[in-house]
Formats: structure tokens, C-alpha cells, sequence
């Protein structure tokens, strides 16, 4: 009980001399974004925005343009191993019909 005891302590410690810091840095950020709004205006930070988003769906629309053709790539591929394999096959079976017994005529002894 002792050790938990010391471990919260140590806890409660490092809060009450962490948290302020980071308070004043979140009031650090807020107050920098209110200044870069007024900066820009909000006519200029609604377009800034408008661009960023659309840079993120193009972003997207790219991604998902490449995934769809990797997957057309690998249905091709199958596509063509598959249609290799039926051949091979194929093959097979024509050289056993080949070696078959039953191909060659029977003779009478």
C-alpha cells in the first residue's frame, strides 16, 4: 500500500507542475490561430480552407484511382495464369490420349 501510495504522489507531482504548461500552451495556440485569422481575414482563411480541402480530396481521388488500377493489374494476371493453366492442361490431356493404350490399334497374336 506503501508503494501505491508513493506512485500517486509522484503522480499528483508531476501533474500539478505539468498542467499549468500545458494550459498556457493550449492559450499559446488558440490565441496564435485567433491572430492568423485576423491576419487573413476570414474571407481569405475560408478560402485557405476551401483549398486544403479540395488538395485532400484530390489526395484521396488519386489513392483510390491507383488502388483500382493495381487491382485491375492483379485480375489481369490471374486472369492470364489462369488462362495458362487451362492450356497446360490441355496439353495433358492431349499427351495422354497420345500414350494411352486404347489409341493404339489391337493386334491379334
Amino acid at each position: 500500500m506503501n508503494t501505491f501510495m508513493e506512485y500517486l504522489f509522484v503522480i499528483a507531482l508531476l501533474g500539478l507542475i505539468i498542467l499549468p504548461s500545458l494550459v498556457g500552451h493550449l492559450r499559446e495556440r488558440a490565441v496564435d490561430r485567433q491572430l492568423r485569422e485576423a491576419e487573413l481575414g476570414r474571407a481569405d482563411l475560408r478560402r485557405a480552407r476551401a483549398r486544403q480541402a479540395e488538395r485532400r480530396r484530390a489526395q484521396q481521388r488519386q489513392a483510390e484511382l491507383l488502388l483500382a488500377e493495381r487491382r485491375e493489374a492483379e485480375a489481369r494476371q490471374a486472369e492470364a495464369r489462369e488462362v495458362e493453366a487451362r492450356r497446360a492442361e490441355a496439353r495433358q490431356a492431349e499427351a495422354r490420349q497420345v500414350e494411352s493404350p486404347e489409341a493404339a490399334p489391337c493386334r491379334a497374336a
